[in-house]
C-alpha cells in the first residue's frame, strides 16, 4: 500500500510539472553549486560577511605548580546560515536537489494531514484580486498563499572547519531541512495557534518595513503561508522573514527544526531573527536575481522591481552575526578594540 501511495504521489508531481511546462511558465531553479558560488563571492562583500576584529580575550592557564597568561583574538562576522525558498506549490521548490529529495515526502504528508480535517484536496498557492471601493474603481486586495522551506546553507560547513582561525562556527547544519511547510500543513494553512500570539493580536506589530504605513511589506505574525500583498516579490520576502523567525525564535507552534548553538567556546550567538534589525540577520536574494549584497527586508526603495518570476518562486540566503574567541583557559577579561574589513 505504501509503495502504491508513493507511486501515486510521484505521478501527481509529474502531472503538476507538465502543467507548469504547458502553461508557458519558466520555472525558477537554483542548484547547490550556484548557491556555493554566490556564497563564496559574497565573502568579499562587507554587507554580507561584515568581518571585524573586536578585541583580545585574556586567559589564565594553570598547571600543577604554576600559572600563565595567554590571549586569543576576538572577532565578529556574519555566517550564511540558511537558504529559504518560497514558492506557490509543493513540488516546485526552486532548490533543485532539495526539491527532488523532499517534494514527494511533503506531498504525501500534507495530503495525509489535511485529509484528517478537511475533504478539500491539497491545492497550490497563488492570489486573488477582488473588491470594489465606494468610488467604483477596482481595488487590488490580493491575498496570497506561499509554501516555503528552510535548509542549512551549504557554506555553513566552512565556518565550522575554520573555527578558531578568524571565524566563528555556524549554528546551522549544511543541507538540513529546518522547515518544510508541507510537514507543517495544518498550522501553515490555518494558523490556529499562531492567532493566539500577542504579536498577531496587535495591529501594526512586528511589521517588515520602516518607511511608514504605505511602505510596509507585511506583518511577520501570524506566521502562516497567507500574505495580503499585491506584489509577489514583497510577499515572498515577508514569508521568508516568517520562516527565518520560526527557525531562529520560538518555533514551538510549528513542526520545524531550530538553530540551537554551535558549542564553540565563548561565542555570542545571533539569537532570534527580528525584522528591520540588521544585526540579527540580513538577507540576500539567490534567485531569480543573485544579489551581490545583503540587506534587511523592508527598504522604502522599490526593491521589488525586476524580481518577479513566472512561477512565483524565490530563494534567499540568511546571514547572521556571531562573535567569538577561542578558549585557552579561564577567561580573565576582554580587551575591546575595533577594526573592520572594508
Amino acid at each position: 500500500m505504501a509503495k502504491k501511495q508513493r507511486t501515486t504521489i510521484i505521478f501527481l508531481l509529474l502531472i503538476l510539472i507538465c502543467q507548469k511546462a504547458l502553461s508557458g511558465a519558466i520555472p525558477t531553479v537554483v542548484t547547490t553549486p550556484q548557491i556555493l558560488a554566490q556564497g563564496s563571492l559574497s565573502l568579499a562583500s562587507s554587507s554580507c560577511l561584515s568581518w571585524c576584529f573586536t578585541g583580545v580575550c585574556v586567559w589564565l592557564k594553570c598547571a600543577l605548580f604554576f600559572c600563565s597568561v595567554d590571549t586569543s583574538p576576538r572577532y565578529k562576522h556574519n555566517n550564511p546560515d540558511l537558504v529559504v525558498t518560497v514558492y506557490d506549490e509543493l513540488g516546485f521548490d526552486p532548490w533543485v536537489e532539495m526539491n527532488a529529495i523532499y517534494a514527494p515526502f511533503q506531498l504525501t504528508l500534507a495530503n495525509t494531514i489535511l485529509s484528517w480535517v478537511t475533504p478539500v484536496p491539497l491545492v497550490g498557492g497563488g492570489h486573488q484580486t477582488e473588491g470594489t471601493p465606494p468610488g467604483g474603481l477596482m481595488e487590488d486586495k490580493s491575498l496570497r498563499f506561499k509554501e516555503a522551506s528552510a535548509y542549512g546553507h551549504p557554506m555553513s560547513i566552512l565556518s565550522s572547519f575554520s573555527a578558531g582561525l578568524a571565524f566563528c562556527p555556524s549554528e546551522a547544519t549544511p543541507l538540513f531541512p529546518y522547515f518544510l511547510s508541507g510537514t507543517d500543513a495544518l498550522e501553515w494553512r490555518f494558523g490556529l495557534l499562531e492567532m493566539l500570539q500577542p504579536a498577531s493580536l496587535i495591529p501594526g506589530a512586528r511589521t517588515v518595513g520602516l518607511g511608514g504605513f504605505f511602505q510596509q511589506w507585511g506583518p511577520v505574525f501570524p506566521r502562516t503561508g497567507f500574505v495580503k500583498q499585491k506584489n509577489d516579490p514583497l510577499a515572498s520576502a515577508v514569508v521568508a522573514q516568517r520562516v527565518g523567525n520560526i527557525v531562529t525564535g520560538n518555533s514551538g507552534l510549528h513542526v520545524s527544526g531550530h538553530l540551537k548553538g554551535s558549542g564553540f567556546s565563548w561565542t555570542v550567538l545571533p539569537g532570534e531573527l527580528i525584522e528591520n534589525v540588521p544585526w540579527t540577520g540580513v538577507w540576500q536574494m539567490i534567485a531569480p536575481i543573485p544579489d551581490p549584497v545583503c540587506y534587511s527586508f523592508g527598504s522604502p526603495l522599490p526593491w521589488e522591481l525586476g524580481r518577479s518570476t513566472d512561477d512565483n518562486g524565490y530563494a534567499y540566503a540568511l546571514w547572521r552575526r556571531y562573535e567569538c574567541c577561542a578558549a585557552k583557559g579561564s577567561l580573565i577579561t576582554i580587551v575591546p578594540a575595533m577594526a573592520c574589513l572594508p
